[in-house]
């Protein structure tokens, strides 16, 4: 049995695993979400971990005693499927920004996408910003969107509504200025 836990604003904390074990103990181990690397899985683990312990100190005072309990540490998967844009350099045709699609328009849900794309993102190594649905907007007359963004590379901002208005311009100057940046 797993339980999940997550947070309102830094999404997904980490795993509370509970296994059988053939003696009649129950094993328990626990999991801190997230890559090694990544600066948000030490506040992660600040924040789940006295949860976790405070858990199975009261399962092991109501069923009794077992072993320690394992921490197997941060998890992360390299294979994570997320909808994604590389938009190229107008000159060389590299990458020179990409953007990250959440399906959820939460804090939470931008920062998972943040915390399964991290080790991703080092080796892309271009400006990334996660965007969340779109909503249309009309401002002056023109049609364009907004929706909840991070930018998370190569420094991360904080979570904010952007427009189309604010971004086109910057990828476009990224990706006009990609070689002459360099």
């Amino acid at each position: 049995m797993s339980y999940v836990f997550n947070h309102d604003l830094m999404g997904q904390l980490g795993r509370l695993i509970i296994l059988p074990h053939p003696s009649g103990q129950t094993q328990i181990n626990y999991e801190v979400s997230g890559s090694p690397d990544d600066p948000l899985t030490q506040k992660r683990t600040e924040i789940i971990t006295p949860i976790f312990k405070k858990i199975i100190d009261q399962m092991n005072g109501i069923l009794g005693s077992s072993k320690q309990p394992v921490q197997s540490g941060p998890t992360f998967n390299k294979e994570n499927k997320i909808k994604s844009m590389v938009l190229p350099c107008d000159d060389c045709n590299a990458p020179a920004a990409m953007l990250l699609y959440a399906e959820s328009n939460t804090n939470a849900g931008i920062e998972d996408i943040a915390r399964l794309m991290f080790d991703n993102l080092k080796d892309l190594a271009v400006p990334t910003w996660i965007v969340g649905p779109e909503k249309k907007i009309i401002i002056d007359g023109q049609e364009g969107i907004q929706s909840l963004s991070l930018k998370i590379w190569p420094e991360r901002e904080k979570i904010k509504t952007v427009t189309s208005f604010e971004l086109h311009p910057i990828f476009e100057n990224l990706m006009q200025n990609h070689c002459k940046q360099k």
